[in-house]
């Protein structure tokens, strides 16, 4: 599945990306390695429903992406919206 960045470059979808993100937004919520491992599942297998369309945007991930959090851990969507707000400021998020 290919995905299409905001700058409209495109590379192929990469869920090492969505492990590396949730593990950094996991360590600011504090929670604990069972939780961050069962967070990383679910937001990897929400993402794979995506992947019978032949591309999806960043927006369209992250969408998933935070859907899936919010049934797991509503703390880590308040710190995932913090840590997404500040790497817009300096266009490094990542998702």
């Amino acid at each position: 599945m290919e995905v299409v960045k905001r700058d409209k470059s495109i590379e192929e979808f990469n869920e090492e990306k969505i492990k590396s993100a949730v593990k950094r937004v996991s360590r600011d919520a504090k929670l604990d390695d069972e939780t961050l491992e069962k967070i990383q599942k679910t937001c990897i297998s929400a993402v794979q429903s995506l992947k019978e369309r032949p591309s999806v945007t960043t927006k369209e991930i992250r969408t998933f992406v935070m859907n899936a959090l919010s049934e797991i851990s509503p703390e880590i969507v308040n710190t995932w919206e913090k840590y997404d707000q500040e790497n817009k400021e300096i266009g490094e998020s990542e998702l």
